[in-house]
């Protein structure tokens, strides 16, 4: 694996781990935003993509190809919104969302130049951050439609089931979004997926309601990484020792 900075920014590394899983290849294994891993063995496109103003998706969000839906539909929010229904194929039954997504560029730049004016303050800043509440944070966070609010219709209303935090705009991720069996009934589950005006991109959406399947997981940590002596130790645990690295720098692990 190489890890290169291509941004204009120094970047900090805590941690690297290799999550293998390993499991028959009649199926696939995703992650949610928490690490929890998920066998997907029956995805299923949406029977109706669309976003607020009823063009249509389904194309745009049927394959992992790097079309992507940009949440950039006119509101007066602020925030864009997605409309997916799936047929429910085993009612009763958890459901998961699968989902490829990654923040824009836009949103990257937007990041990187709130830093840059924060500036010699910046610690001061995160200091203020972390008094308060993780629920006032989280609110704040969603009031400035930072992350990406995923809701399901239940008795025709819209519930919150998952807030994804921004994951990054270097590539594509996919993510599972869980979805307890309360929120599973009736022939059909809708979604809604809200975002920031032109702050995510949504490049794939489906759904699984398929039983977990086996499969054995191992951490895995570098064995070696070139560089700096000091960046093998740093890489190790969650502690307080980081890679460094500089604009144009790399490092293999």
């Amino acid at each position: 694996m190489q890890i290169r900075n291509e941004d204009q920014e120094i970047q900090h590394t805590n941690l690297i781990q290799l999550i293998a899983a390993y499991h028959d290849p009649s199926f696939e294994v995703l992650t949610d935003q928490n690490g929890v891993l998920y066998s997907i063995s029956k995805a299923q496109k949406a029977i109706s993509t669309k976003d607020q103003e009823g063009n249509n998706l389904s194309e745009i969000l049927s394959e992992r190809d790097g079309s992507a839906y940009h949440f950039d539909t006119p509101s007066k929010n602020g925030m864009a919104s997605s409309f997916l229904s799936f047929n429910q194929m085993e009612e009763g039954k958890n459901a998961k969302l699968i989902l490829s997504v990654k923040n824009s560029d836009w949103a990257g730049l937007i990041h990187q130049e709130f830093n840059t004016a924060l500036g010699n303050k910046h610690q001061q800043w995160t200091a203020k951050n972390r008094k308060k509440s993780g629920a006032k944070q989280n609110t704040e966070l969603k009031n400035a439609g930072i992350p990406l609010q995923v809701y399901v219709k239940k008795n025709n209303k819209w519930i919150e089931i998952q807030s994804i935090q921004p994951v990054g705009n270097a590539d594509m991720q996919s993510l599972i979004v869980p979805i307890d069996a309360k929120y599973v009934s009736g022939k059909q589950v809708d979604i809604r997926i809200d975002g920031g005006f032109k702050f995510w991109e949504l490049d794939y959406a489906a759904m699984d309601f398929s039983a977990p399947k086996n499969f054995e997981v191992k951490q895995l940590t570098p064995a070696s990484v070139s560089g700096d002596s000091a960046f093998y130790q740093a890489l190790q645990k969650d502690d307080q020792l980081y890679m460094s690295t500089a604009i144009g720098s790399e490092a293999v692990s």
